[in-house]
């Protein structure tokens, strides 16, 4: 991702940007979800 940091939309290397992005996102989500506060 380094590589592709600063990469231009609407470019190759900005298409894969998005998609290295949405894929550590969706993976952080399952992975390291935070649940949400109990309520006291």
């Amino acid at each position: 991702m380094r590589s592709l940091r600063g990469a231009k939309p609407n470019t190759q290397e900005g298409g894969e940007m998005e998609i290295l992005a949405a894929l550590a996102e969706a993976y952080k989500e399952k992975h390291h979800a935070i649940d949400p506060p109990e309520l006291i």
